[in-house]
């Protein structure tokens, strides 16, 4: 079975289609539609893989790897464009 990924992502359609694709793949896969509702999913789960949009309502998705510290996750990002 895949690991942990959480989709961030505030497009219901575009994190859905991802969803499914992960999902059949084997992955569990956890949602949130902005950085609050994110911040909150990593406070649960420990994800192995975050796909994060960085244009989100109410603030960027460049601001959720600053909230991982605070959090206590992996200080370890990298960012793909």
């Amino acid at each position: 079975m895949g690991g942990a990924i959480l989709i961030v992502e505030d497009e219901p359609i575009t994190q859905k289609l991802i969803a499914v694709n992960l999902e059949r793949a084997g992955h569990q896969v956890m949602r949130a539609a902005n950085v609050p509702e994110a911040v909150a999913a990593i406070r649960d789960v420990l994800p192995d893989l975050v796909l994060l949009d960085w244009i989100l309502p109410n603030a960027t998705g460049l601001s959720l790897p600053g909230n991982f510290v605070r959090i206590n996750a992996p200080k370890t990002f990298r960012s793909s464009c």
